[in-house]
């Protein structure tokens, strides 16, 4: 004789992939917000692709403006 569905553990069952269909779908959001944001960056640095690439070679240059050590020399 097949044994009776428990009406609990169907409910249980759905409340289980509704909670995980809430959290995907909340995941999903999280990932949409993360995607629009990185798509204005990228679109803001191609506009300004040059300037930004400019000041970071700046950033990396040597400072020309700290002395350097002269050699003194011996007499």
């Amino acid at each position: 004789m097949a044994r009776p569905k428990s009406v609990s553990a169907e409910k249980s069952i759905e409340v289980l992939i509704d909670n995980k269909i809430e959290r995907v779908k909340n995941e999903i959001a999280k990932l949409q917000k993360e995607l629009d944001q990185l798509s204005v960056i990228k679109a803001d640095y191609d506009k300004n692709r040059t300037t930004i690439e400019t000041i970071l070679g700046l950033q990396s240059a040597p400072d020309l403006a700290v002395p350097r050590k002269t050699r003194v020399s011996k007499k």
